[in-house]
Protein backbone atom coordinates (compact mmCIF):
# COMPACT_ATOMS: atom_id res chain seq x y z
CA UNK A 1 0.00 0.00 0.00
CA UNK A 2 1.26 3.30 -0.99
CA UNK A 3 1.92 6.25 1.44
CA UNK A 4 -0.52 8.40 -0.07
CA UNK A 5 -3.08 5.58 0.36
CA UNK A 6 -2.08 5.05 4.35
CA UNK A 7 -2.72 9.38 4.56
CA UNK A 8 -6.16 8.91 3.18
CA UNK A 9 -7.23 5.83 5.46
CA UNK A 10 -6.22 7.81 8.24
CA UNK A 11 -7.35 10.94 6.95
CA UNK A 12 -10.86 9.07 6.37
CA UNK A 13 -10.50 7.53 9.56
CA UNK A 14 -10.10 10.80 11.59
CA UNK A 15 -13.12 12.28 9.75
CA UNK A 16 -15.71 9.84 11.07
CA UNK A 17 -14.15 9.93 14.17
CA UNK A 18 -15.14 13.76 14.25
CA UNK A 19 -18.34 13.06 13.30
CA UNK A 20 -18.71 10.89 15.98
CA UNK A 21 -17.47 13.38 18.89
CA UNK A 22 -20.07 16.05 19.07
CA UNK A 23 -18.08 19.82 20.52
CA UNK A 24 -14.73 18.10 20.43
CA UNK A 25 -14.14 19.39 17.34
CA UNK A 26 -10.09 18.13 17.59
CA UNK A 27 -10.24 15.50 15.14
CA UNK A 28 -11.42 17.25 12.10
CA UNK A 29 -8.30 19.51 11.78
CA UNK A 30 -6.07 16.67 12.30
CA UNK A 31 -7.76 15.22 9.76
CA UNK A 32 -7.12 18.38 7.02
CA UNK A 33 -3.11 17.99 8.09
CA UNK A 34 -3.31 14.19 7.04
CA UNK A 35 -5.08 15.37 3.24
CA UNK A 36 -1.87 17.79 3.27
CA UNK A 37 0.66 15.02 4.41
CA UNK A 38 -1.44 12.82 1.17
CA UNK A 39 -0.71 15.36 -1.10
CA UNK A 40 2.81 15.60 -0.61
CA UNK A 41 3.38 12.03 -0.50
CA UNK A 42 1.19 12.01 -3.92
CA UNK A 43 3.80 14.02 -4.86
CA UNK A 44 6.51 11.82 -4.32
CA UNK A 45 8.31 13.20 -1.45
CA UNK A 46 9.52 11.30 1.47
CA UNK A 47 8.55 10.25 4.78
CA UNK A 48 10.37 12.66 6.72
CA UNK A 49 8.65 15.69 4.74
CA UNK A 50 5.29 14.21 4.86
CA UNK A 51 5.94 13.62 8.54
CA UNK A 52 6.20 17.16 9.06
CA UNK A 53 3.81 18.61 6.98
CA UNK A 54 1.40 16.89 8.94
CA UNK A 55 2.91 18.20 12.70
CA UNK A 56 2.88 21.45 11.30
CA UNK A 57 -0.52 21.22 9.23
CA UNK A 58 -1.51 19.96 12.65
CA UNK A 59 -0.52 22.80 14.67
CA UNK A 60 -1.89 25.70 12.01
CA UNK A 61 -5.27 24.08 11.37
CA UNK A 62 -5.78 23.52 15.05
CA UNK A 63 -4.51 27.64 15.79
CA UNK A 64 -6.84 28.60 13.31
CA UNK A 65 -9.93 26.77 13.22
CA UNK A 66 -10.10 25.91 16.70
CA UNK A 67 -11.10 29.39 18.00
CA UNK A 68 -13.29 30.10 15.27
CA UNK A 69 -15.35 26.85 15.91
CA UNK A 70 -15.34 28.17 19.71
CA UNK A 71 -16.77 31.60 18.72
Amino acid sequence: MTAWVLWAVLAVALAVGEIFTPGLFFLGPVALAAIAAGAVALGGLGAAVQLIVFIVGTVASLAVLRPIARA
